[in-house]
């Protein structure tokens, strides 16, 4: 398949949305039966419009554990080579995954195709990591998502995934039984990440790393920005609206590293949320709802 194939909106045709429900319906079952699936904030995702889901990447499961906790229907990257495996091919291109090449073999073919995919309104499953974890811990972020989020215009959805190490780290060759957790951070689009983050408490480090290094270099202050409660040629979803001390400061916008610092901010906050759900269910304090 190539990025120049066009990718309809979803959801699809009614036959398609039936399979996709379907098989999401049998993979929660499965997750909440096998590792006592629970999922958070999810109502924080925009029901519609294109946005990037953009989870930490610790097991084989982890598309799955993002994609059954949601109602609408995401799409997915995968290598080029699972779609030669007939019967897996079929299915996961049936589950709306698009194939890749390597990086080394096509660089920029994973920012097309992910660019027609938001484009066409579509949800979109990233792990800005690149690779799965091999201690658990959040590694380094790429710069592709905070690329994508500038040129598309689409919010950034984090997403943390606990207990999918333990479940199933790089090193074991089969999952095992365990508790898994999602956690739906709020969306951060790139103008407007600065002042979102303040709001929400996750930028602080950020904020003043950017302006420490204006202070050096002599440039304006940050744009200060924020959401309104539609995205132009995206309906549902957030769009920036600038409000800016100077002319200045309003043609200005974060940097890439400024944007990571900000999704990275959010992620530990995700991640100090779920260190102390578990911490609660150990002393008995905190048990997770019913389904």
């Amino acid at each position: 398949m190539r990025s120049e194939v066009s990718i309809p909106p979803e959801p699809g045709p009614p036959l398609r949305r039936l399979w996709y429900g379907f098989w999401r319906a049998f993979t929660r079952a499965a997750a909440i039966v096998f590792f006592d699936y629970r999922s958070y904030h999810g109502e924080r995702v925009p029901r519609s419009g294109g946005v990037v889901l953009g989870s930490n990447h610790q097991s084989f499961l982890d598309p799955c554990l993002v994609g059954v906790a949601l109602g609408r229907h995401l799409s997915y990257l995968a290598r080029e080579s699972l779609f030669r495996i007939p019967a897996l091919g079929r299915l996961i291109r049936s589950l709306n995954a698009f194939p890749v090449a390597r990086e080394s073999q096509a660089p920029r073919q994973g920012i097309e195709i992910s660019l027609k995919i938001l484009a066409a309104g579509r949800a979109l499953v990233l792990f800005p990591e690149g690779t799965r974890t091999a201690t658990g811990r959040l590694g380094p972020m790429k710069r592709g998502v905070s690329l994508l989020a500038r040129q598309s215009g689409c919010p950034v959805v984090p997403i943390y995934l606990d207990g999918a190490f333990h479940v199933w780290p790089r090193q074991r060759l089969l999952p095992r039984p365990g508790p898994i957790r999602v956690y739906f951070g709020e969306p951060i689009g790139f103008p407007q990440a600065p002042d979102l983050l303040r709001k929400e408490g996750y930028f602080e480090a950020a904020k003043g790393a950017a302006a420490k290094k204006d202070l050096q270099s002599g440039a304006p202050e940050t744009t200060i920005c924020s959401f309104s409660d539609t995205c132009s040629g995206n309906s549902g979803s957030p769009q920036p609206t600038t409000r800016s001390a100077s002319p200045e400061a309003g043609r200005r916008e974060p940097s890439f590293a400024a944007f990571l610092e900000a999704l990275g901010e959010a992620y530990r906050a995700l991640e100090s949320e779920a260190r102390k759900a578990r911490q609660g269910a150990r002393a008995g304090y905190w048990k997770p709802p019913a389904v």
